[in-house]
């Protein structure tokens, strides 16, 4: 009955797939930009291994969805296997995203500064002043309309004769659609935050992580 917002809540947590670096074609743009042959080699180099492990990512996050699916669709699941699940999945991604911060730094240590500000220049991004931030009454609208929460509301109507049963479970559905929106609205923070760690040529890998 839930499996609809379960669903949003995972690719929410487990993420989806974009370009390295929101760069697309990262590496035609790395050629066309860097003149010098050493470097551009050191960078171009540094860069596949950084695609690996960017898949790899992906691949692992598509996994781990695919798992907590499953387990979702169990209504017997135990709440325990669940949050292990979470707790493995989370050092899973650690590990990946330690490696692509680490590849992130060398590529920035082997670009100057003009270089770094022309690639840059294509972060698929709008800047935070200018940007029309999702509210919380936008993404509570859209969510509504959402054909499969839709279908959730009608399953419940028609699931429960029992007035007070299906009052409790409603509750619970919109204390669940609560949750979502907040993490819709709060992960546009995020984002931003991210995009701004970015474009900076000297960030750490402590402002990565």
């Amino acid at each position: 009955m839930l499996i609809a917002l379960f669903t949003m809540l995972a690719m929410a947590i487990f993420g989806s797939e974009d370009s390295p670096f929101l760069i697309p074609k990262i590496e035609k743009k790395i050629k066309h930009t860097i003149t010098d042959k050493d470097r551009k080699k050191e960078i171009l180099a540094v860069m596949k291994d950084y695609k690996k492990e960017w898949k790899a990512l992906g691949k692992t996050k598509k996994k781990q969805a695919k798992s907590f699916g499953k387990l979702n669709k169990d209504r017997n699941a135990d709440p325990q296997v669940l949050l292990d699940l979470f707790e493995t999945s989370r050092k899973q991604r650690d590990e990946l995203n330690n490696k692509l911060i680490e590849g992130r730094i060398k590529v920035a240590g082997l670009i100057i500064e003009k270089e770094w500000n022309v690639l840059m220049a294509d972060v698929l991004e709008v800047k935070p002043k200018t940007a029309k931030k999702l509210t919380k009454a936008e993404a509570k609208t859209l969510l509504k309309q959402d054909e499969k929460i839709m279908a959730i509301s009608d399953e419940i109507e028609a699931a429960f004769t029992d007035s007070a049963k299906k009052k409790e479970v409603t509750k619970y559905l919109l204390q669940f659609e609560d949750d979502i929106i907040e993490l819709l609205v709060g992960s546009q923070e995020l984002t931003f935050k991210d995009q701004e760690v970015l474009r900076n040529r000297e960030a750490s890998k402590e402002r990565g992580c």
